[in-house]
């Protein structure tokens, strides 16, 4: 019989650590999830807050109040910076791999699978929304012409930048 009292040995310790980690991951990839899907323009004013400003959501700062009321995501304020800075400060909508990425992994801990074709995958996935993120930029690039392109990637973001790499490195 079980004795409720009972002392958990190092190693049924050690595998309820993994089962919160991994329940911790999926409901953060989930969230993250959540907060990519509803991103929208309306969220990209509220990008120029700083992280450490979030805190004054809770001291009543009338600028932050009014920011977080503007704010069209799921998640609020924090969802919609954090989605504002992957999805334009890294590449672009393909940033969507990461949440389903998190999920696979955090099941992975919980099963404790071989990772073997896990790993393999997440390459695949990962060089597959790199890829995509350069299309998107090339064909952003090439459709407005030279002007407009200065324009659009004057930001510093990956996928503008990715292309003009790949040109110089082919020829």
């Amino acid at each position: 019989m079980d004795d409720p009292r009972a002392v958990l040995t190092p190693k049924k310790k050690k595998a309820k650590q993994h089962q919160l980690i991994s329940f911790a991951g999926i409901l953060a990839s989930f969230m993250l999830l959540l907060s990519l899907l509803s991103y929208s323009a309306q969220d990209q004013a509220s990008g120029d807050i700083r992280l450490a400003d979030l805190w004054k959501v809770m001291t009543h700062d009338e600028l932050i109040q009014a920011k977080a009321h503007q704010t069209a995501n799921l998640l609020g304020l924090l969802g919609a910076l954090v989605s504002n800075a992957l999805i334009n400060g890294t590449i672009g909508y393909a940033v969507l791999i990461l949440p389903i990425l998190g999920f696979f992994w955090s099941l992975h801990l919980l099963r404790r699978t071989n990772p073997r074709k896990l790993l393999v995958a997440t390459n695949y996935v990962v060089a597959l929304g790199l890829l995509f993120a350069s299309l998107n930029g090339l064909l952003r690039i090439s459709l407005s012409g030279p002007a407009m392109s200065r324009t659009i990637c004057s930001a510093s973001s990956v996928p503008c930048a990715v292309p003009p790499l790949f040109a110089s490195m082919t020829g």
